[in-house]
């Protein structure tokens, strides 16, 4: 495959490492993932609910399956995970707060309180020309 869509799904996924290779396998050289997972959300468990998922743990799914991050997008801050934690969801924030990525504190390497991360991965290597 040359692209896989994974919304909001590997929070619901029991055994996220095998299921990230298992992706990775499905992949063309040069194939992309786009990913997506909750930080921070109520459980939710339809069937199950297992993981939350922070910038650092995308990345760490994606070197073990040995898929390059191209992208990390995590937006939120700590009074919209908040009001949400709290039920309040949209109308109360306005679109350009909730896509908002927080500014780095000194020291970190991703946001401190993201509501959810997404991903841009790519399996290394060459599309074949295929026309």
């Amino acid at each position: 495959m040359d692209l896989i869509l994974c919304p909001f799904i590997f929070e619901h996924v029991a055994r996220p490492w095998k299921a990230i290779r298992t992706l990775a396998g499905a992949l063309r050289p040069g194939g992309f993932v786009v990913w997506a997972a909750p930080m921070f959300q109520r459980y939710h468990g339809s069937p199950h609910d297992y993981y939350r998922y922070t910038p650092n743990g995308v990345k760490a799914l994606a070197d073990e399956a040995g898929l390059e991050v191209i992208k990390l997008y995590s937006p939120g801050d700590l009074s919209l995970v908040n009001g949400v934690l709290m039920g309040m969801l949209m109308p109360y924030w306005s679109m350009e707060h909730v896509l908002r990525e927080a500014e780095l504190m000194e020291k970190d390497n991703a946001p401190r309180h993201p509501l959810n991360v997404f991903a841009l991965l790519r399996k290394p290597g060459s599309r074949p020309d295929i026309w």
